[in-house]
């Protein structure tokens, strides 16, 4: 388990070290706090498999994902925000904005432009997508980046669920140890969130998904 913390350095320091640290364990991007004398950030960072996971703890900040960082990325990935605290407003490529609170769920992609604000107290569990994992599990993953997903039905319910307690076994010095195939059935639950909603997936390519689904689990 990684881990880092902006508390204890300078308050000259805090914000390019908290800049570096999430270009650098998430994506390319610039943040800007809200207070900058005030600015405290953790994160955490766990292999889960194929997948990374990122749990993110911040004080109030605007984030902007540009077009200039999306140049910098050789293989843009996707990532899944899971807010276990508080609530943000995204939105991809300057569009309409979407709040995501507690228990919502919203899939982002690198490979696009995104901005995202939240106050304090902040805390979001993100679960980094390899763009080819994604790509292959889901029949169209573009209409679900930007979507939020509420816990609405049981699909959302339960990976909601299952975000939050993958988010409780992460904590400084625990010895957390995920098999691939546990990284198979997180994205197994993702698949199955998105197929219960009629706007993130066409119908034509669901029967598709749910092979796709099948054959991988065959081979765990």
């Amino acid at each position: 388990m990684q881990a880092w913390s902006t508390r204890g350095l300078p308050a000259s320091r805090k914000l390019a070290y908290w800049n570096a640290l999430s270009s650098e364990s998430i994506a390319a991007m610039e943040v800007t706090p809200r207070d900058a004398r005030a600015f405290e950030g953790e994160m955490l960072r766990e292999a889960v498999g194929p997948l990374t996971v990122i749990d993110v703890r911040s004080a109030a900040v605007r984030l902007a994902h540009t077009r200039d960082h999306v140049r910098r990325l050789d293989m843009p990935s996707y990532i899944l925000l899971a807010p276990l605290q508080g609530r943000m407003q995204l939105s991809v490529e300057h569009g309409r904005s979407v709040d995501v609170e507690t228990g919502e769920l919203c899939l982002l992609d690198h490979a696009r432009t995104y901005q995202l604000e939240h106050g304090d107290g902040m805390r979001t569990l993100c679960v980094d997508i390899p763009r080819a994992t994604l790509d292959a599990l889901l029949p169209a993953p573009q209409r679900a980046v930007g979507l939020r997903l509420s816990p609405t039905s049981g699909a959302v319910r339960l990976l909601s669920g299952l975000l939050r307690d993958l988010g409780a076994e992460l904590h400084p010095g625990a010895l957390a140890s995920f098999t691939p195939a546990f990284a198979q059935g997180l994205l197994g639950f993702i698949a199955e969130a998105y197929a219960s909603e009629p706007d993130s997936l066409p119908e034509a390519g669901i029967a598709a998904r749910v092979t796709a689904l099948r054959d991988r689990k065959s081979v765990v």
